[in-house]
């Protein structure tokens, strides 16, 4: 293992060189606001469109099919009726 040691001296800048790298940093300025995080989620993030659309999409993980045959469907219509 190599272990270092960086000297104490003082470096100059020069102006010049100094000037020239505060011109090439682009600045930003940031606003921080205070917001209610929880309805903003509401609002934007999971509204009622958004779960519907969801709910669309991936219908067959919330709900079961069931296969019926023809002759299966006629049988329930006639019971219904019947009663």
């Amino acid at each position: 293992m190599k272990v270092y040691k960086i000297k104490g001296e003082e470096f100059k800048i020069n102006s010049n060189d100094q000037l020239k790298y505060e011109n090439e940093i682009d600045v930003f300025k940031i606003n921080i606001k205070k917001v209610d995080l929880i309805k903003f989620i509401k609002e934007t993030i999971i509204n009622e469109d958004v779960i519907n659309t969801y709910y669309q999409e991936n219908i067959e993980k919330f709900t079961e099919s069931k296969n019926f045959s023809y002759d299966q469907i006629i049988i329930k219509q006639e019971d219904l009726t019947s009663t």
